[in-house]
């Protein structure tokens, strides 16, 4: 019998080739997401309610989407072992605590209302299937990731296209179906910005190298750019008039502004950071445990909230946060080793 699993990377499977800088800039977006945006849903941050705050967790969802992409624009699917080993290693790197996330939410909504992230047997089979942003209201917070699983599913689709004309052409076909279903029968308008991002992150994807050596006046462009339209676009934010049209155009706006802000950023931490190696292990640290931390921080801080009341602000920044980065950290260690295992196992076997 052929070895089922020989082309899956136990490497890819536990750091997906990791670029430093860029776990800087993952490290930071996540720290973002769940140590402000949702904990303030907890506790008493009451930024988080600014426009601001809102067109910046925007920008760092983008960034999240653009970096998936940018980390598998350059994967050949051209043959059919190709494909199944994409798939195969999207699969055991994602969809198992992705499963477990959203039972334990669907579960945690049938013991105490109040954790609402999941609240339906239809919302928990939607999301799932990684097609929530079709069947409204989307589930909260693993929304994201239903809808990433979902661009991952198309990826070889694009792939597959040898040449760049190609890939472009059957991007703008798909792009072109989203608006459909948008304007006929309602989808996640989230969506509609979001897969532009993804598609970009697979198009910068075999160019690297040529970003991660950008001189130093194409980066001072580059972030005075992308500050100069954030800012405009966040102006403008508060008496745009709410059509999809606009909102998609000023989320876009915003979400590319924002990816050409962090990835300076990040570069310029990798520079500072060489000097300091201490933070810059615990930004690596946060980053590689990013995924369990999103999927499950709703959990933690749910059942904490359910125990306390609203969170001391001091306590959920300087004990809470940094808990739930940590047992993310193990959680991730936890699950590499049993993938790496797994897969040894597999492997072995005729």
């Amino acid at each position: 019998m052929m070895q089922q699993f020989q082309g899956i990377s136990m490497r890819n499977i536990d750091k997906t080739d990791r670029i430093v800088y860029i776990d800087y800039i993952k490290a930071i977006c996540m720290v973002w997401i769940i140590g402000f945006w949702h904990l303030s849903e907890y506790c008493d941050l009451s930024f988080a309610y600014q426009y601001w705050a809102s067109n910046l967790t925007t920008g760092v969802l983008a960034t999240f989407i653009f970096i998936s992409g940018y980390f598998l624009g350059d994967k050949q699917t051209s043959s059919k072992q190709d494909i199944i080993r994409f798939y195969q290693n999207r699969v055991l790197r994602i969809y198992p605590c992705f499963l477990l996330s959203c039972v334990s939410l669907y579960i945690l909504n049938r013991i105490n209302a109040k954790i609402y992230y999941i609240a339906g047997l239809k919302q928990l089979v939607t999301t799932l299937l990684g097609v929530t942003c079709f069947f409204e209201p989307a589930a909260y917070t693993v929304w994201f990731m239903s809808m990433l699983i979902l661009f991952y599913a198309i990826t070889p689709l694009i792939q597959s296209a040898k040449k760049m004309a190609y890939k472009i052409l059957i991007m703008s076909l798909l792009i072109t179906v989203t608006i459909v279903l948008e304007s006929t029968i309602g989808i996640d308008d989230r969506m509609l910005y979001l897969l532009p991002v993804y598609f970009l992150g697979l198009l910068a994807a075999p160019h690297k190298l040529e970003i991660s050596h950008f001189r130093f006046k194409t980066n001072i462009i580059l972030v005075t750019l992308g500050i100069t339209i954030w800012v405009v676009c966040n102006s403008i934010s508060e008496n745009i008039e709410e059509t999809v049209l606009n909102l998609t155009l000023l989320n876009l706006a915003i979400s590319i502004s924002s990816i050409m802000i962090l990835f300076m950023l990040g570069r310029v931490l990798d520079r500072i950071i060489e000097k300091n190696g201490v933070f810059g292990t615990i930004l690596q640290g946060i980053s590689y445990g990013g995924l369990m931390a999103y999927l499950f921080h709703r959990q933690m801080f749910g059942v904490v909230y359910l125990f306390t009341g609203e969170f001391a602000t001091w306590a959920a920044l300087v004990v809470i946060l940094p808990m739930v980065l940590a047992i993310s950290y193990v959680l991730q260690r936890i699950y590499d080793r049993f993938t790496r295992a797994w897969i040894k196992q597999n492997q072995i076997k005729d």
